[in-house]
């Protein structure tokens, strides 16, 4: 089953979020802006809608060969769990351009982009036993290391991680989730097998099911995609989405991973 433009409606339509959810474009047919721009050259900021960051309104707003930052994504989960980006260093627009990959765009997040470099609002109630995770995004670079889904890197609580020629499990201390690429099984779940799944430039889909939260501690600010090591090479991560349900979606995990893979041609 398909939801893409079916009667109007989007996936969190048919698919309700009771955690978070962050797209550049529209998952919900009540959402209005999906994300707040500051542009460079006099630091203004506007809230812009899905279908304005591809017709040119926003590119014509930040104006010039200007950049454009995004400093907050919207919840589309209608749980106002909004991500405010603390540091500038988010682009959705460089040098007057709109970022577009694979006919999509994207944030991207470039160097060593870390997991202190946002926060969540709201994060209390998300301590469920058996959450969900759904991430698109893609890589310039596969030599990096990052980390997908993290309570604490640090302390070695994650749920996935990319990580080169490593084969220790794909998660830390946060229970056994089970982690598929592109709705494809992950076999073995390792750090390194995921790594090898990954092609350059080339949207992605990882998702996990049976994450534990509350055992973890799980610490719900550096839950989404970063950089976490950086060498000599220009790391730049890729985002597009990412879908966070503080419940078991083990029963309609093929549906929205087809909607998702749908709508970024996956």
């Amino acid at each position: 089953m398909f939801f893409k433009n079916q009667n109007s409606k989007s996936l969190l339509d048919f698919y309700p979020c009771d955690g978070y959810a962050y797209s550049l474009q529209k998952i919900k047919s009540n959402i209005n802006y999906v994300i707040r721009v500051q542009r460079s050259s006099d630091n203004s900021q506007k809230d812009f809608k899905a279908k304005e960051i591809t017709n040119g309104t926003l590119t014509n707003w930040v104006g010039g060969s200007n950049n454009g930052f995004v400093n907050i994504w919207y919840d589309q989960s209608g749980n106002n769990r909004n991500l405010t980006f603390l540091n500038l260093t988010n682009l959705i627009v460089k040098n007057g351009l709109l970022l577009i990959d694979n006919g999509t765009p994207y944030i991207e997040y470039t160097g060593n982009t870390t997991k202190n470099n946002y926060s969540l609002s709201n994060t209390s109630g998300l301590n469920s036993t058996n959450a969900s995770l759904f991430t698109t995004y893609n890589s310039n670079d596969t030599t990096s290391g990052m980390v997908l889904h993290s309570g604490n890197l640090s302390g070695r609580t994650f749920v996935g991680a990319l990580q080169l020629g490593s084969s220790t499990s794909i998660y830390e201390s946060s229970g056994s989730p089970i982690c598929r690429v592109n709705s494809i099984l992950l076999t073995p779940q390792t750090r390194a097998n995921l790594h090898s799944k990954i092609v350059l430039n080339k949207d992605v889909l990882v998702s996990f099911v049976n994450v534990n939260f509350s055992s973890v501690a799980y610490n719900h600010n550096k839950s989404l995609p970063y950089v976490y090591t950086v060498n000599t090479f220009s790391q730049s991560l890729k985002a597009k989405e990412f879908i966070v349900y503080n419940s078991d979606q083990s029963a309609n995990r093929i549906n929205i991973e087809n909607d998702i893979k749908l709508r970024y041609n996956i």
